[in-house]
């Protein structure tokens, strides 16, 4: 779970599905769809238009919240991704792995590298 930072959107792991909500309407905004396997970590940037997700299919992606169209993917890790998280800056993505390793990496260089899905 992770809520946007206006607190407005509420973004839930459904199985290998994100689902975008609408908090005060309690309203489906979005199904995301590109994982291969279960998404373990959620953020949103500190603007709320981007949400990044970490998976066990060893996969970063970013999601448009507004859209719901996926803006790119990155493969960072050789193990499944257990946990993801962005400083309140919003400069630096925090992920650690199932082989117990965390890696910090730049937002704004790996989101440029991220390929198109």
């Amino acid at each position: 779970l992770a809520f946007s930072p206006d607190d407005q959107q509420l973004a839930v792991v459904n199985g290998k599905i994100i689902q975008l909500w609408a908090v005060p309407e309690a309203r489906l905004l979005h199904s995301l769809s590109g994982h291969l396997d279960t998404p373990n970590g959620l953020a949103f940037t500190p603007d709320g238009r981007t949400l990044i997700s970490g998976s066990c299919d060893e996969t970063v992606r970013f999601w448009d919240t507004a859209t719901g169209q996926a803006q790119g993917v990155c493969s960072l890790s050789n193990a499944p991704i257990t946990c993801l998280d962005l400083s309140r800056d919003g400069r630096v993505i925090a992920f650690g792995d199932e082989k117990g390793r965390v890696t910090l990496c730049n937002y704004e260089r790996l989101h440029a590298s991220a390929e198109l899905p």
